[in-house]
This record gives structure tokens, C-alpha cells and sequence, in this order.
């Protein structure tokens, strides 16, 4: 992300460059999934009191999302069926 700030008399460019460890992505999903969890009334304890509990969660969220994210893939990826009309529906009715 970029920012361009004037002052005075001269300007100022603001660049931060970031990135995620393993560590920060697994802990982001753990809170993320702990967070939807909680909103249907399951309450949920912090990342790291109980690790195996955070392990199954961890799978089962990611397994999910990559099931969801590779389903619209191939969705986006389907050719069209061509429009039926009513006509020849009517035809094959006997």
C-alpha cells in the first residue's frame, strides 16, 4: 500500500510492504472460524488453550473453504447450458 502526503512545502511517500507467516494465517483462520462459531451460540476459547481442538477446527474450516473456493471455480469454469424453450419441452410430452 502506497500513500502520497503533502506537507508544507514537499511531499511525502508512504510505502508498507507486509506479509503473513504460517503462524499469522493459521492463528487469522482460528480466530476467524472461532468468531463464526460463536455467532450461531457455540462459545469458543482463545487459539492455544486447547491445541487439539484448534487442530481439528483448523482442518475442517480449511477443507471447507478449499471444497467452497474449488465448487464456485468450477461453476465459474462450466459451460452454459443452452436456454430450453417451451416449445420443445411441449414436444417431448406425449
Amino acid at each position: 500500500m502506497a500513500a502520497l502526503v503533502r506537507t508544507a512545502n514537499s511531499y511525502s511517500i508512504s510505502l508498507a510492504i507486509t506479509w503473513k507467516t504460517r503462524e499469522v494465517r493459521r492463528l487469522n483462520d482460528l480466530h476467524f472460524f472461532n468468531s463464526m462459531l460463536r455467532g450461531i451460540g457455540l462459545p469458543q476459547q482463545p487459539p492455544g488453550r486447547h491445541p487439539a481442538r484448534d487442530a481439528i477446527k483448523l482442518a475442517f474450516y480449511r477443507t471447507v473453504t478449499t471444497a467452497i473456493k474449488t465448487a464456485a471455480r468450477i461453476a465459474r469454469n462450466a459451460p452454459r447450458a443452452a436456454p430450453h424453450s417451451r416449445s420443445a419441452s411441449a414436444r417431448i410430452i406425449i
